[in-house]
């Protein structure tokens, strides 16, 4: 759902939406979506399942993870890890199965088959310990800033969502309804949202896609502060290749469902991106995107695009 201006929210597609079975009322939604757990995090900022963890490096473990909706084949035997805090970032063309792997590891989806671990732990149901941004910042608009941000918090941790709003820059405007802000305001509401219950692992859907340049750029080294700081795993889908150079550890690159390549950026920060190293990495990445396939787009032309995949 998106929601420009001062444009009233179809609140259709709330209640139709394809993985809820149920009625849902337009909070129960967004919590569902973006908050998939409304538990709050213990007060040293840990929610409180995280005892539970595997003591291994690798927060996310999928091998031979394949995704099929009916006939249609969008993930196709993909093995993947991502270490705690790590920077993951994942490009390919439009529906190779980008935004099915970030519904898979938020838990809004599950494997058609596979080993999907989170934490050493099979992911089952929706993953409490991951936050979702989207493209669009699907804020309530009934509610104020802080409203928002306080969406399935209690306590203390309510407490502390208006400095969360400093953090990102928006410390003076928490009483402002979100048809008041603009385009880039708004994702910032939504990354502090997504922070309020201190994930260990923040998935990112093309957050950037709809803002302007400058307002990207300035984004983009907010994420990396903010991820610096809080040292969270993040996954992030985007098209933008600079921009997966700019803020990740590791750019992987889908193909057809499966992966292509991953590759590493091994850059110090923050990145210029007028450096020939900088620059050798874009190129590398773009050839292994738009370069000749074997039987990806065989695979492509013999399958549907998931809808979520379109974009």
């Amino acid at each position: 759902m998106v929601t420009h201006g001062n444009q009233t929210p179809n609140l259709e597609a709330f209640h139709s939406h394809p993985h809820g079975s149920t009625y849902l009322s337009e909070e129960e939604f967004v919590l569902r979506e973006i908050h998939p757990s409304v538990d709050p995090p213990s007060p040293d900022g840990y929610s409180a399942n995280r005892a539970s963890s595997h003591s291994s490096d690798h927060l996310i473990e999928f091998v031979d993870v394949a995704k099929s909706f009916g006939e249609r084949v969008v993930l196709d035997q993909l093995s993947l890890t991502a270490s705690r805090g790590e920077f993951l970032a994942i490009v390919g063309r439009s529906g190779c199965g980008k935004t099915t792997l970030l519904r898979l590891l938020a838990g809004l989806e599950s494997p058609t088959s596979g080993s999907a671990l989170f934490g050493g732990i099979p992911l089952q149901g929706l993953n409490s310990r991951a936050r979702i941004m989207f493209q669009d910042a699907r804020l309530l608009p009934w509610l104020d800033v802080l409203g928002n941000v306080q969406l399935g918090l209690h306590g203390e941790a309510k407490e502390h969502a208006a400095d969360l709003l400093a953090d990102v820059g928006l410390g003076d405007r928490a009483r402002s309804r979100p048809a008041t802000l603009s385009g880039g305001q708004r994702q910032r509401v939504s990354l502090a949202r997504a922070l309020a219950h201190s994930p260990e692992l923040l998935l990112l859907d093309e957050p950037l896609a709809s803002v302007d340049a400058l307002t990207r750029l300035e984004m983009q080294a907010l994420i990396e502060r903010l991820w610096l700081k809080r040292k969270m795993t993040v996954v992030l889908v985007t098209h933008d290749v600079e921009e997966s150079i700019a803020l990740a550890d590791r750019v992987v690159v889908l193909d057809g469902g499966q992966l292509r390549t991953t590759i590493e950026v091994p850059l110090d920060r923050p990145r210029s991106r007028s450096s020939s190293s900088f620059m050798r990495i874009v190129d590398a990445i773009r050839q292994e995107i738009l370069g000749p396939t074997t039987s990806a787009d065989e695979r492509s032309s013999k399958r549907d695009i998931a809808p979520h995949e379109k974009s």
